[in-house]
C-alpha cells in the first residue's frame, strides 16, 4: 500500500470534510482546529470514525460531525483516568489478600517462594537489578540483594504483569488459593495497559479490536447475578466485545478483592457520577448509533448494581 502523506492540521480537517464526509456544523472548522492542535492529534481523534457507518460503496460517513468524534475523544480520556485509578487499587487489594494470606500460612517463610518464582521468570531479577540502578526503588533493591528476595518486599518492585505471575504461582503452590481471582487477573492487565498507555478504548465497540479470547466464566457468572441483565439477550454480545469484557471482569475483581468497604463506595460513586452526569450530556448526538447505546446501557446497569450492592449490603449468591 501507498505511504500516507503528512498533513497539516488544515489538511487534516479538509481530509475528513472533502474525502470523509465528516461535517463541521455542530463544531466548527476552527473549533476542530483547536482542538487537533491543543487537545489531542488527527489520529487519535479519526479513530473514533470507527463507531459510525459509511455511506454504502463509499468512503464517507453516513451522518456523522466532528463534535461526535470530539466528545468521544474526550470521554475516552475521562474513561482511561478512571481505569488507571481502578486497577491501581486492585492490584493494591491484591498484594494486601496476597500478604494476609502469606502470613497465615505456615508452608511459606516469604523466600521460598520468591526463589521458585526467579526460577520459572530468571528475567525478572534482571529487571528488578537494573531498576535499583535508576529508579527510586535504589535503597530497597540494594538491601534484597543483601538480605535476600522476601514477597513482602519484592512485590514493591514487581510490575503488575510480574506480580499477576507471582499471585498465580501462589495460588498454583496452595491448592487454587483464589484461582477464580486468577482468572480474571489478565483481562484487568490488558485493560490497564491499554489505559496506561493512552490507547483509544471506545472506538472499538463498533468494530471490537482482533483479539482472539474466551468470555470468562466467571464475568458470566457474575453479569447473570444482576437482576437487570439476567435475562438480558444482548449479554453474550457485549461480553464478547474485549473491551467491555476486560471493564466489567476489572470491575468484578475490584469488587471482590477490595476489603475496604469505604474505597469501594468511593469508587463506585465515582464511577457512578461518570456513568450518569458525563457519558450521557451530549447524548442526543448519538441516539442514532444503536451499539453506542446499547453498550452505554449495559455498562451503566453493572455500575449502577455495584454501586447499590456497595451501599445496601446486598448479598450475592456464592458463585
Amino acid at each position: 500500500m501507498p505511504r500516507k502523506e503528512k498533513l497539516t492540521v488544515k489538511e487534516q480537517i479538509a481530509y475528513m470534510r472533502d474525502h470523509c464526509g465528516i461535517k463541521f456544523e455542530i463544531c466548527s472548522e476552527a473549533e476542530a482546529e483547536q482542538f487537533l492542535r491543543e487537545s489531542t492529534y488527527f489520529f487519535k481523534a479519526k479513530a473514533f470514525a470507527k463507531d459510525f457507518q459509511k455511506e454504502k460503496d463509499s468512503e464517507k460517513y453516513h451522518d456523522l460531525d466532528f463534535a461526535y468524534l470530539k466528545e468521544l475523544s474526550t470521554l475516552d480520556a475521562f474513561l482511561r483516568k478512571q481505569i488507571v485509578a481502578l486497577t491501581q487499587d486492585i492490584e493494591h487489594f491484591l498484594k494486601v489478600g496476597l500478604m494476609a494470606d502469606i502470613s497465615q500460612n505456615p508452608k511459606e517463610d516469604g523466600y521460598s517462594l520468591m526463589a521458585q518464582y526467579f526460577a520459572e521468570y530468571p528475567s525478572v531479577k534482571t529487571d528488578i537489578v537494573n531498576k535499583g540502578k535508576v529508579s527510586y526503588c535504589k535503597d530497597l533493591v540494594g538491601k534484597m540483594e543483601q538480605e535476600g528476595y522476601a514477597v513482602w518486599n519484592a512485590i514493591e518492585v514487581l510490575s503488575f504483569g510480574q506480580f499477576i505471575n507471582l499471585y498465580r504461582l501462589y495460588s498454583k503452590n496452595n491448592g487454587g488459593w483464589n484461582s477464580k481471582l486468577c482468572n480474571l487477573l489478565l483481562p484487568t492487565k490488558w485493560l490497564r495497559n491499554a489505559a496506561a498507555h493512552n490507547n483509544c478504548l471506545l472506538n472499538s465497540l463498533q468494530r471490537p479490536y482482533s483479539r482472539t479470547f474466551r468470555v470468562s466464566n466467571q464475568v458470566d457468572s457474575y453479569v447473570s447475578q444482576i437482576p437487570s441483565l439476567k435475562r438480558s439477550k444482548s449479554k453474550v454480545s457485549k461480553l464478547s466485545n474485549p473491551v467491555i469484557h476486560d471493564f466489567v471482569a476489572s470491575l468484578f475483581l475490584f469488587d471482590k478483592t477490595g476489603t475496604s468497604l469505604k474505597t469501594r463506595q468511593y469508587t463506585y460513586r465515582k464511577l457512578k457520577k461518570f456513568f450518569d452526569t458525563m457519558l450521557p450530556r451530549n447524548k442526543d448526538y448519538f441516539l442514532a448509533n444503536a451499539t453506542l447505546v446499547s453498550s452505554y446501557k449495559f455498562a451503566k446497569k453493572i455500575v449502577d448494581f455495584l454501586y447499590e450492592k456497595a451501599y445496601t449490603g446486598y448479598v450475592e449468591q456464592k458463585l
